[in-house]
């Protein structure tokens, strides 16, 4: 059109416009999804959760529940009079995980290092007092990278329009991707009844001297 060889170099050209620049200077653009997501998860405050779950890749199942937001959390079976109570650093520590979770990568959901992480999972379920459950899938360190592969599931279990909203918004960005995630990361959600219980203190009420 111009009458001479088109100049080498990169072209672009806005999509709302027919005009093709030339650039001055080489851009280089990241096309991979995990440079570009924000890499911290939704946060899910302790103090919002009604119930936690976990399925430990031996098989053992543990539910920790609570009835009204602020009071501190039960083990489902625990009997009063067992002699055994909670470490409720412990369940803090385990409710709190996803209040600022951040995890390194993204990955495809059937890509060799997530299968090959997903070979032993823990299940962890988080549910909000508003009806929210976030079900985590995490692995075991493995794949090429040497991290863990975790993978989220997002519902709505209760009557709310606005969890109903939030549960497609995370499902459209998280859904068909697993996260990779550290081993320490991955550790966070690998409790077992031992860790989470201890002996009761035992009190005296007379000292005879």
């Amino acid at each position: 059109k111009f009458g001479f060889d088109t100049p080498s170099g990169q072209y672009v050209r806005k999509v709302s416009e027919d005009v093709i620049y030339l650039l001055k200077e080489p851009v280089q653009l990241q096309t991979s999804p995990s440079h570009w997501i924000y890499k911290e998860l939704p946060s899910l405050e302790s103090k919002n959760l009604a119930q936690i779950q976990i399925e430990t890749a031996q098989g053992e199942k543990l539910r920790l529940f609570r009835l009204d937001e602020g009071k501190d959390f039960q083990l489902e079976g625990l009997a009063a009079d067992s002699g055994i109570s909670l470490k409720q650093s412990e369940v803090q520590n385990l409710a709190s995980v996803f209040s600022k979770f951040r995890f390194e990568d993204l990955l495809s959901a059937d890509s060799a290092d997530v299968q090959a992480s997903m070979t032993q999972t823990t299940k962890v379920e988080y549910t909000t007092m508003s009806g929210l459950k976030l079900t985590a899938h995490v692995g075991v360190k493995a794949g090429s990278a040497n991290r863990s592969g975790m993978k989220l599931q997002f519902e709505n279990v209760g009557p709310s329009a606005d969890v109903a909203k939030l549960v497609k918004e995370y499902e459209q960005q998280f859904g068909g991707w697993a996260l990779a995630i550290s081993e320490f990361s991955a550790k966070k959600f690998m409790k077992t009844r031992e860790d989470l219980t201890q002996a009761s203190p035992v009190g005296a009420q007379h000292i005879l001297v």
